[in-house]
């Protein structure tokens, strides 16, 4: 079994190296490219959110030991249709472990609230509490103890 979990892992990685270093491509030849200014904006603007979303998807599936601060992880989630609320304290930063789990409830909670909302995570880095807030969140118990 941890074989297989392995090679998945590995798989993951993979891909989200490869479409990392296109999307760096995309972004240096954006800045050479020249046309008119609102589909240039709006090229970057699909581009940087396609970064972030590997970001997302490099924390929560990849076996690296990436560490993330609350603020870096709330800006993965940033162009995305929740909000990510963190009440933990000062200084903090989610160590690879914590972090990979934290990015996985962020993506099923993410898929929770179909409307959109805000999710809450509170506590500290080794008991957190995550809260979905929204008109039609999906959790019916509404907290879930990372």
């Amino acid at each position: 079994m941890l074989g297989a979990l392995r090679l998945a892992e590995l798989v993951a990685a993979r891909v989200c190296h490869d479409v990392a270093g296109l999307a760096g491509s995309v972004s240096q030849m954006l800045a050479l490219l020249e046309a008119d200014e609102e589909a240039l904006n709006t090229a970057k603007d699909a581009n940087a959110r396609m970064i972030r979303q590997l970001r997302v998807l490099r924390l929560a599936f990849t076996a690296g030991e990436i560490s993330v601060s609350p603020t870096d992880l709330a800006d993965m989630f940033a162009d995305r249709p929740i909000g990510v609320l963190f009440d933990v304290p000062i200084g903090t930063v989610f160590l690879a472990p914590t972090a990979r789990v934290l990015a996985n409830v962020l993506l099923i909670a993410e898929a929770g609230l179909p409307q959109g909302g805000t999710v809450s995570v509170a506590g500290t880095p080794d008991a957190l509490v995550v809260q979905l807030n929204g008109t039609a969140a999906r959790w019916q118990i509404g907290r879930a103890h990372v």
